[in-house]
This record gives structure tokens, C-alpha cells and sequence, in this order.
């Protein structure tokens, strides 16, 4: 990750934490984001949603496992009797 300079290279959980790391941000820096123009911008920054933020990077990130497990369950199950074989 260090040596990648492309954005549409980074892994897609790399991308979920700046993400998260964007928002928590914003939200801690609502006074100052909102420059005086208007109160209602840093009220509106103020109440971004952090928690369903988080549930919602939860559930993108589990997405491909789920989709992935059925196609290589068998490997699995063949390498957990494989390795349970005692003799």
C-alpha cells in the first residue's frame, strides 16, 4: 500500500477507513468547518452519523466473503478433516 500511487489501486479496505477517517474528521472540526458563514452547516456536520457509518463499512467490507465463501467452502472443509486426521 505504500508504493501504490494509483487511487483506483487501493484496496477496498484502505478506502473504508479513510473513509471513516474523513467523517470522524469533519465531525470533530464542525466549528471550524463551518467558517461563521452559518450556524446550521456546523449543526449539520456536527450530526453526521458515525455509528451507522461504521455498520455500514461493516457490512461493505463482509460483502465479498460472503459471496466468495460458497465457491471455496469445499477447500475448506477438506483442509479442516485433512488436518484433523490423527494417527
Amino acid at each position: 500500500m505504500l508504493y501504490t500511487d494509483n487511487p483506483k489501486l487501493v484496496p477496498l479496505q484502505t478506502m473504508l477507513t479513510r473513509i471513516q477517517q474523513n467523517v470522524d474528521f469533519i465531525k470533530n472540526n464542525a466549528a471550524e468547518a463551518g467558517g461563521g458563514v452559518s450556524d446550521q452547516l456546523g449543526d449539520a456536520l456536527r450530526q453526521l452519523p458515525s455509528e451507522s457509518m461504521r455498520m455500514a463499512i461493516a457490512i461493505v467490507s463482509v460483502i465479498p466473503i460472503l459471496f466468495a465463501y460458497p465457491f471455496f467452502q469445499r477447500y475448506f472443509i477438506t483442509g479442516l478433516t485433512i488436518g484433523s486426521v490423527k494417527e
